[in-house]
C-alpha cells in the first residue's frame, strides 16, 4: 500500500502535506457565486392624504413579498388597512381590521411578476396619524443581478480591502 505523508521528521511531513493539497486545490473549483439578499422596502407616512394611501409601487421584477411588520399609529384601538395586488387581467384586494399602536408582523408570500401593482391604504385616513411599513422583497433568481469570480479576484480584492483600512 502507498503512503499518503511521506517524509521522516514533521517539517517533511508537512511539506509533503501541502504539496498534495496544492495539486488537489488546482482541481477543485475555482469559481465563487454570489446571490443578492432581499430587498427591505420601507416606507413612513406622517399624515395621510383624503385617500388614505399608504403604499403604491409597482413591481420591477419577478420575485416574491415575504414577511413584513406594519405599525399605525392612531386614537382608535382597531383600524382597516386596505391591501390590493393588481396584476394583468385579476385583482386581489381585501381588508384587514388591525390593532394599533402595536407593530404587527404579517407573513403575505405572495409571488409577484413585473409590472404588478400593490396598494396599500387606510380605510378612514383620518383615524390615523401615521404609518410604519416594512417588507422583504425578494427578486427571483432570474432578475438577480450575478458576477462570477475565479477565487484568485476574490482574493486580490480581499488584499486591497484590508489594505485601504
Amino acid at each position: 500500500m502507498r503512503e499518503f505523508v511521506k517524509g521522516r521528521t514533521a517539517d517533511e511531513k508537512f511539506k509533503s502535506i501541502s504539496t498534495t493539497l496544492k495539486h488537489f486545490s488546482r482541481r477543485l473549483s475555482q469559481k465563487v457565486v454570489g446571490l443578492i439578499p432581499a430587498t427591505p422596502v420601507i416606507r413612513f407616512v406622517r399624515t395621510l392624504d383624503e385617500d388614505g394611501i399608504i403604499l403604491n409601487m409597482i413591481c420591477p421584477a419577478n420575485g416574491r413579498i415575504t414577511r413584513g411588520c406594519i405599525y399605525i399609529e392612531s386614537d382608535e384601538k382597531q383600524v382597516s388597512i386596505g391591501y390590493r395586488l393588481v396584476r394583468k387581467g385579476t385583482t386581489e384586494s381585501f381588508l384587514l381590521d388591525m390593532k394599533s399602536n402595536i407593530p404587527w408582523p404579517f407573513n403575505l408570500d405572495t409571488e409577484v411578476r413585473l409590472g404588478d401593482m400593490i396598494s396599500l391604504w387606510a380605510d378612514d385616513p383620518m383615524k390615523v396619524k401615521s404609518v410604519w411599513l416594512g417588507f422583504l422583497y425578494e427578486i427571483s433568481p432570474e432578475g438577480l443581478g450575478r458576477v462570477d469570480f475565479v477565487l484568485k479576484q476574490l482574493e486580490e480584492m480581499e488584499k486591497e480591502d484590508a489594505g485601504q483600512t
